[in-house]
């Protein structure tokens, strides 16, 4: 099913309906950055978000329960920050078993932007299956090694698939051309990945303002030995 469609598909209350009977509506609030999807309504089922979710699980404890409010139409309403509007419905159709709903193409922001989602909304779900068809396509694609949020998600993507070639390739191109520290634009490396990462940069630079000190030094000292060699020319 093409994925522009399928997102598309709404019930005559402008849901996104996942579950059609769902007592749960899920707004996404996005910043400017991701103004194109905010506004956009999720009906789903709370008792199967919260079977897999952490993060729903914890929105109906009482130390969260202000984050969740019951609307006029008796259904729970929670809002969620800048979500990508296909990755958001591929995440909670998946999470509702509805395999039927799941394309069989993504993009690469689409394919990150689940992995994102999952993770900000600590959703446990198997993705394996979908990753062995999205990947192979994903990796016919031309790689972008340019420094920023697309060489990033590359960087993210050889991780996710095991791929250290490419992962070395990236995190090198990384390194070689971030001025500060590495930015990572939000997207869900593990902690001790981005210590590392950074830590390695700062080695390569220690250790190329050592080289370029010592070449320094030797010209310094080769300038001199010049000067020296002219003045016993000279005398």
């Amino acid at each position: 099913m093409d994925l522009v469609q399928w997102t598309s598909i709404r019930d005559n209350n402008e849901f996104i309906a996942i579950i059609p009977d769902g007592d749960l509506v899920i707004t996404l609030n996005n910043s400017e950055e991701c103004q194109h999807a905010s506004g956009a309504r999720f009906l789903v089922s709370s008792r199967q978000l919260r079977s897999v979710s952490s993060y729903f699980e914890d929105l109906f404890t009482p130390e969260l329960s202000a984050e969740i409010c019951i609307g006029d139409d008796g259904r729970y309403h929670h809002k969620v920050l800048d979500f990508s509007l296909a990755a958001m419905s591929l995440v909670m159709n998946i999470a509702h078993l509805q395999t039927h709903m799941v394309p069989r193409n993504v993009t690469l922001e689409t394919f990150i932007s689940i992995i994102t989602c999952c993770n900000d909304l600590s959703v446990d779900i198997e993705l394996q299956p979908y990753n062995n068809i999205w990947a192979p396509q994903l990796n016919k694609l031309v790689r972008s090694y340019q420094y920023g949020l697309e060489g990033m998600r590359w960087l993210l993507f050889a991780y996710l698939c095991d791929d250290w070639y490419m992962f070395r390739t990236s995190a090198v191109a990384m390194m070689t051309k971030s001025p500060l520290e590495i930015d990572f634009h939000g997207l869900p490396f593990l902690p001790d990945t981005k210590e590392k990462l950074n830590e390695q940069r700062s080695k390569a630079i220690r250790a190329l303002l050592k080289d370029t000190q010592c070449l320094t030094k030797r010209r310094h000292m080769f300038a001199s030995l010049a000067d020296w060699s002219i003045c016993l020319t000279r005398s």
